[in-house]
């Protein structure tokens, strides 16, 4: 098995001390005084070796866990069902709140090590931090202290050796079992680790119990699943988890249940877009928006159905973008599983179909069979699972006087799909022609399957908070609600924070850019009204009880300290792009170029 740990995770064991200061600075201020962080995130995200235990969350999460009755034992357990369904993001915040509420949880720390274990620098930091707590702890648990041990194993296939050994031992135990499988899985998904014996693994996790078995075992079988239905299979659950729709709709794909597979991708968009529906937050802060969207265009494409295809890629290709988003220390998304990169190659992917079925057909007109049937047989053995790519076949087969071969591959289920896909394609004389010598009637039109749960597949822009802002010379102004022009809303640190003024003038070269697209530039400080000054460029309105900071979520709640922050907010009052944290927003130009996209939202909504 691949190494699931980071390779110098052992140094970080040595590292276990929190920043206290700015390097040089004779007398340096406790890290969490310090009024703007941004010197130190930068240093922080540049650097290649393990992390102090703060620097680790510079980059979030930023929002606490609100449900105070959860137990720390609770959010533990939370936190390993979202680890489970690959939402990192989400179980991190779990156990980070676990740690917030009892810092001598070495279990919590433990669980922020294993959801790093593939970004070594986090690992290293959080496993340091567990050996440095366990280390004043004699009540750990026997299980605890055997993670712990097994984790700071420099070598690779001793840490396996005790890893099997354990499941071994102690079968009741669910954790070593689901990570063993995990890491041998995702090793085998990823091209990383040579065939395995699948049948083992399942059931080896069939006696696991817990309901992330049933994931694993998707996984496991997803590319090549058995003929017959897996034993003791579960049916998926409901969940908020868009992932285990998602594995659940690759293993279906697999066994060419179209149906399923379509409903279960469909699914894996909507739980993205209910996550988003409850929070003033952007397209790719949901746990895996971009590629799911992407996944189901193109599922679409391959069933035949390019229409909706293109408008479910362009729908989600024209949501709020960041690209700087990915570059920080908590990199849970790639670049390019946003919602515009994976969307942009999804319809660059659709359009590359079309020209190949034209050179197809083209091909055929030209009396050209040989050639047309090799590029048809080359694209479906490209994409096995493609009704559209089949569909490119038969015809090719047929008019090359092949007809036998295409008579037999337009059986039920073809028609099926043929019944629900486009109509340019039931337009094709040559599915008339097959189905004439086959004594059928030719395939009619079906009610496309989904298409009501398509079209309600969109992103609702959030609706700003409305909070009435002061600035010192009595001058105040509602923020969200409805308004005359959008407006660009940049939150920052107060006049003392360099990095802040820093911001503030790069936006002032392009105001007057601004002001033509309709949109209006306004700062939010952390000063009072009587240190704002009212004679700036930008509008400067005073927030010093933090209000708004809160309201916007410009505010870490678990270090109880303000974010940087910039809001687009349109004249109905909703946020069509914003960026939060502990670093400033300096991209003015890029945000200029983006409002055209941004504010024609409005219009689409």
């Amino acid at each position: 098995m691949k190494s699931f740990l980071p390779p110098f995770f052992h140094a970080g064991l040595a590292f276990g001390i929190a920043v206290s200061g700015v390097k040089g600075d004779e007398n340096p201020k406790p890290l969490l005084q310090l009024p703007c962080l941004a010197a130190l995130v930068e240093q922080a995200r540049s650097g290649d070796g393990p992390l102090a235990f703060e620097e680790a969350f510079f980059d979030g999460p930023f929002r606490r866990i609100s449900e105070n009755e959860m137990t720390t034992e609770a959010l533990i357990d939370r936190g390993y069902s979202k680890l489970h369904g690959f939402w990192n993001a989400e179980a991190e915040r779990c156990f980070r709140e676990a740690f917030q509420r009892d810092a001598d949880s070495v279990d919590a720390l433990l669980g922020l090590a294993l959801t790093n274990a593939e970004r070594p620098r986090r690992f290293a930091t959080f496993l340091a931090k567990a050996t440095s707590v366990a280390a004043n702890r004699r009540d750990l648990s026997e299980p605890t202290r055997w993670w712990l041990e097994m984790l700071q194993i420099g070598d690779e296939g001793e840490r396996h050796r005790r890893l099997e050994q354990r499941v071994a031992t102690h079968p009741t135990e669910s954790l070593p079992a689901l990570w063993l499988a995990r890491g041998e899985i995702l090793d085998f998904q990823r091209g990383k680790e040579g065939a395995i014996d699948r049948a083992a693994w399942d059931r080896l996790l069939v006696s696991v119990e817990s309901p992330a078995a049933a994931t694993y075992r998707r996984l496991l079988w997803a590319d090549q699943p058995p003929k017959d239905d897996l034993p003791n299979l579960p049916p998926v659950p409901k969940t908020s988890n868009a992932d285990i729709w998602r594995i659940a709709g690759e293993f279906e794909k697999g066994r060419d249940r179209w149906e399923a597979l379509l409903e279960l991708f469909t699914k894996a968009v909507q739980a993205d877009l209910n996550w988003l529906d409850s929070r003033l937050a952007m397209p790719d802060e949901a746990q895996n928006l971009g590629a799911d969207s992407a996944a189901l265009a193109t599922l679409l494409s391959d069933l035949g159905r390019e229409e909706a295809a293109t408008t479910i890629a362009r729908r989600f290709a024209d949501l709020p973008y960041h690209p700087g988003a990915a570059g920080t220390t908590q990199p849970w998304r790639r670049i390019e599983d946003t919602c515009r990169e994976a969307n942009t190659r999804a319809i660059e992917s659709i359009e590359t179909r079309k020209k190949r079925r034209t050179e197809i057909r083209t091909a055929i007109d030209a009396g050209e069979f040989d050639a047309a049937l090799a590029m048809a047989h080359e694209d479906r053995l490209s994409r096995p699972h493609a009704w559209d790519a089949r569909a490119n076949e038969i015809e090719a087969l047929w008019r090359k006087g092949q007809r036998k071969e295409a008579l037999f591959d337009f059986d039920r289920g073809f028609r099926r799909r043929l019944a629900n896909a486009d109509e340019s394609w039931r337009n094709r004389p040559v599915f008339s022609e097959i189905a004439a010598a086959m004594k059928l009637e030719p395939v009619s039109a079906e009610r496309e399957t989904g298409r009501n749960e398509l079209e309600s597949l969109r992103w609702h822009a959030p609706k700003a908070p409305e909070r009435i802002l002061k600035r010192g010379d009595a001058v105040s102004r509602n923020l969200g609600g409805k308004q005359e022009k959008a407006t660009l809303a940049i939150f920052f640190l107060g006049a003392g924070c360099p990095r802040c003024v820093e911001q503030l003038t790069a936006f002032l070269p392009y105001l007057d850019d601004f002001a033509e697209a309709g949109v209006e530039v306004i700062g939010i400080s952390t000063d009072s009204a009587d240190e704002t000054a009212a004679d700036f460029p930008i509008p400067l309105f005073a927030d010093p009880n933090l209000e708004a900071f809160r309201d916007y979520e410009a505010f870490d709640e678990f270090l109880d300290r303000p974010l940087h922050a910039t809001y687009l907010i349109d004249s109905d009052g909703n946020v069509r792009w914003r960026e939060t944290g502990n670093t400033p927003f300096l991209r003015a130009e890029w945000l200029l170029g983006e409002l055209e996209v941004l504010l024609s939202q409005s219009k689409k909504d």
